[in-house]
């Protein structure tokens, strides 16, 4: 049988790992696009739009546009004579210019959908970070998340070790409410919340902290030192999210939770639901020495398991990003 150790050689630096690089792609969101068409639309329109002017304006209507600059006229632009096949010339201008003002309004309707489904996705990443749809500032030296007006948004009602946390491997979902609430929570219960005595679960000389001052509300002041400290090792992203990146990601966190079950010196079936070491299954994510981590069997597992909040929507926001990215593809192929 395997031996329990310390909780101090970097037992969840894997977890943490994968949950940084999910926090980071939550923070730069999806690329938001204009709710404007492409310039070339409107300047496709205006060339058809001076075209058909030019071919069916009186000369007083086109002295009269040239002095307002309409449409773009200069001096050197001639108003199209009137020959013999004009009559079939204007009517051919006149559906050309009928299906160029579709075009462009359909473009520009696409062009608003796709920056207000960009920021709905961008929404989701915010709430599955932090519990609100807001955009907060990013600032790791500066963290916002753990002000008392943020407070319930990142770690839910009532926050408490056994609430976040999940404490033993045998608690039930009525009894911890708040696991996977946010990204944010389950990172403190992962890498801070713990026994007071300086263990280090997730390297980088990043110590535990008593948990009523990190997940409850007893000191802003630690949280915030504890996440600025655990970010510095934590690469940001220098670019924006992506499903590929997003969904890769996300799976390994699935394939994380119940990783070092194996290593639990008793009750290894509780500790198959836990994200991070925990020495002993049936003591689950107490916070002790040894049970840092997070439990996630009250969520997974009774007769009406539920998801994992933050998860749930990051995968909804891949949807919406997906649903995106088809419709817009489509769009491309029908103008090919």
């Amino acid at each position: 049988m395997l031996k329990a150790q310390g909780a101090d050689d970097s037992d969840n630096t894997a977890e943490f790992n994968v949950l940084c690089r999910i926090v980071r792609q939550c923070q730069s969101g999806f690329a938001e696009p204009e709710p404007t068409p492409p310039a070339e639309v409107s300047t496709l329109l205006t060339s058809i739009e001076k075209a058909f002017f030019l071919a069916t304006a009186t000369q007083a209507e086109f002295e009269s546009n040239l002095t307002s600059n309409r449409l773009g006229l200069t001096k050197t632009d001639r108003m199209l004579p009137r020959s013999s096949g004009y009559k079939t010339l204007i009517e051919q201008m006149n559906n050309t210019l009928f299906y160029a003002k579709s075009f462009a309004e359909d473009a520009t309707s696409a062009a608003k959908t796709a920056s207000e489904e960009a920021k709905e996705a961008n929404k989701k990443l915010n709430k599955a970070l932090a519990g609100t749809e807001k955009k907060l500032s990013t600032d790791d030296d500066s963290p916002v998340y753990f002000e008392d007006t943020n407070l319930k948004d990142t770690y839910g009602d009532s926050a408490s070790n056994t609430k976040n946390c999940r404490g033993a491997g045998t608690a039930t979902y009525s009894t911890a409410t708040n696991t996977g609430t946010t990204l944010i929570s389950d990172i403190m219960c992962l890498c801070i919340a713990g026994p007071d005595d300086g263990k280090k679960p997730c390297a980088g000389g990043v110590t535990t902290q008593a948990e009523g001052a990190t997940i409850a509300t007893a000191s802003a002041s630690t949280a915030k030192a504890s996440w600025t400290a655990l970010m510095k090792i934590c690469p940001k992203d220098t670019g924006h999210a992506t499903t590929t990146k997003l969904t890769a990601d996300l799976a390994t966190f699935r394939h994380s939770i119940g990783r070092q079950a194996r290593r639990a010196t008793s009750n290894q079936e509780h500790a198959r639901y836990f994200l991070g070491y925990a020495a002993n299954g049936n003591s689950g994510c107490t916070a002790a020495n040894s049970q840092i981590c997070v439990n996630y069997k009250p969520l997974l597992t009774g007769d009406s398991p539920n998801k994992i909040p933050w998860l749930s929507e990051i995968e909804s926001a891949i949807k919406k990003w997906r649903w995106h990215q088809a419709r817009k593809l489509r769009s491309q192929l029908s103008k090919g």
